[in-house]
């Protein structure tokens, strides 16, 4: 992934909170989400469970066409917490500079 090949295998392990400040003020939660957790669609922030559900509903087209930043960043990040992110799987990622085993 370009994230980890820019800035190293350890960024997946970062907090977003720590890296996006809207965040602290959205209606989710993002104390312990990591950069891992976003990637895998794993933040514990959602509003309905099922495949693609919140891709499908309609506050999607309010996130499409928010113009300036800050109405942008409002809507991506307006979905409420659910569950630990955690709790809902990880995959690993291999570093960067690793290789396949011959």
């Amino acid at each position: 992934m370009r994230l980890g090949q820019k800035y190293g295998a350890g960024v997946y392990n970062l907090l977003v909170k720590d890296y996006v400040p809207e965040a602290t003020s959205s209606i989710g939660t993002w104390t312990s989400v990591t950069f891992n957790n976003t990637i895998d669609m794993a933040t514990g922030n959602y509003r309905l469970a099922g495949y693609e559900s919140d891709e499908a509903g309609s506050y999607m087209e309010t996130f499409f066409l928010a113009e300036p930043y800050t109405d942008k960043m409002t809507a991506a990040l307006n979905f409420p917490f659910k569950v630990n992110p955690a709790l809902s799987g990880t995959i690993t990622r291999p570093t960067p500079s690793s290789s396949p085993a011959p």
